[in-house]
C-alpha cells in the first residue's frame, strides 16, 4: 500500500486488546484504518500480540501499529530494546508502523518497515503547545529525510493562531503524506477540518480515550 492510496479524508480508530469486542460491524463501517496501541496492551507478549494482530487483520482494514514512547505520551515506560522487539513481532501483520521522529530507534524501525515493505509514520507530539510554524516545518522535513512515508504532527491547540499554524501545515505538505492532529479542549473542530485540507486521516478512540483531545 502507498500512502496516497488511503481514502481521504479518513478515520483511524485506536484500540488495545481490551476493546476488541467493541469493534462491531457499525464501528468497522465508520473507520478506515485501525491503530493498535501496543504500548497500552494488557499483555505485550509476542504470542498475544501476534494473536491480536491476526484477529484484527481479518477485519479488512489497514493496521497501524504504534509502540508509543513515554517521552511522547505513553503512560508505559518501555525501553528501546522492548519497543524494537514489539515492532519486529508486529511487522508481519501491520500495514503501517508508527514511531517518533526524535526516537533513538527511528532508524531501526525504518529498517524493519523497509524490509517488510510496510509504510512508516514518523511522529511528533507536543502536549503543551503548538510550536512556531518554522519549527514544525523543520520537524516534518526531518521526518521525510529520515525515511518516513508519512509524517504525523500532534500538538496542543491553546489559541486560534495554533489552529491556523496546523492548518497551514496540512496545506503545505498535503502532497507529501501528512497527518495533523490538534489536541486539547479547543481542538475538536480540527479533527473534522484538517482531513479536508490535506491531512490523510484523523484519529478517534474505540472505547476509552488513548490521548488528549
Amino acid at each position: 500500500m502507498k500512502w496516497n492510496s488511503f481514502k481521504r479524508p479518513g478515520i483511524a480508530g485506536t484500540v488495545t486488546d481490551r476493546e476488541i469486542g467493541l469493534i462491531t460491524p457499525e464501528v468497522l463501517h465508520a473507520v478506515d484504518l485501525i491503530e493498535v496501541r501496543v504500548d497500552l496492551l494488557s499483555d505485550r507478549s509476542d504470542e498475544n500480540l501476534v494473536k491480536l494482530l491476526e484477529e484484527l487483520s481479518q477485519k479488512g482494514k489497514p493496521l497501524i501499529v504504534t509502540v508509543r514512547s513515554v517521552e511522547e505520551g505513553s503512560p508505559v515506560n518501555l525501553d528501546d530494546a522492548e519497543r524494537l522487539k514489539l515492532y519486529e513481532a508486529a511487522s508481519f501483520h501491520a500495514t503501517v508502523l508508527d514511531t517518533e521522529i526524535h526516537a533513538d530507534i527511528f532508524h531501526e524501525v525504518y529498517v524493519i518497515a523497509r524490509d517488510k515493505n510496510r509504510l512508516l509514520i514518523g511522529s511528533y507530539h507536543n502536549f503543551d503547545i503548538t510550536p512556531p510554524e518554522d519549527d514544525l516545518i523543520r520537524i516534518v522535513e526531518r521526518g521525510y529525510s529520515y525515511g518516513a512515508n508519512i509524517v504525523k504532527v500532534a500538538t496542543r491547540i491553546n489559541r486560534p493562531e495554533d489552529m491556523r499554524t496546523l492548518a497551514g501545515l496540512c496545506v503545505r505538505f498535503s502532497l507529501n503524506g501528512i497527518v495533523v492532529v490538534g489536541m486539547g479542549e479547543g481542538a475538536l473542530p480540527s479533527r473534522v477540518f484538517f482531513p479536508m485540507i490535506g491531512s490523510l486521516f484523523s484519529f478517534g478512540s474505540i472505547g476509552e480515550p488513548k490521548a488528549p483531545g
